[in-house]
């Protein structure tokens, strides 16, 4: 298992949403999420955390959310976790911790 660093996404009652994640592998960090839409399921905080995990691990990259508040939702998470990440995974070289560019059409590649 590699080494990792999570935190959940809430909404406005701070009620989990969605989770976010920083894995270390080989020599980077990788990042990944998973936000589900409350209308029609509650969070389920295992799912939730595989899905992230499948981002995180993906070798073509994936697409960020396009919805604004979404999209908002998951930089504010990554940001936090970056800052954290910067601190824990000291070994690295710190461009080996910070997330590339997001691409104008939301797709982030590691």
């Amino acid at each position: 298992m590699e080494t990792l660093l999570k935190t959940y996404i809430r909404d406005e009652k701070k009620n989990p949403v969605g989770i976010a994640i920083a894995v270390k592998h080989n020599d980077e960090v990788l990042y990944g999420y998973s936000l589900c839409n409350i209308n029609a399921e509650p969070f389920d905080k295992e799912l939730g955390f595989e899905k992230a995990m499948y981002r995180a691990m993906s070798p073509e990259g994936y697409k960020l959310p396009q919805v604004p508040e979404r999209f908002e939702k998951v930089i504010n998470a990554y940001q936090k976790l970056q800052e954290r990440a910067v601190k824990y995974f000291k070994d690295l070289e710190y461009k080996n911790i910070v997330l590339t560019e997001v691409e104008s059409d939301g797709h982030i590649q590691f």
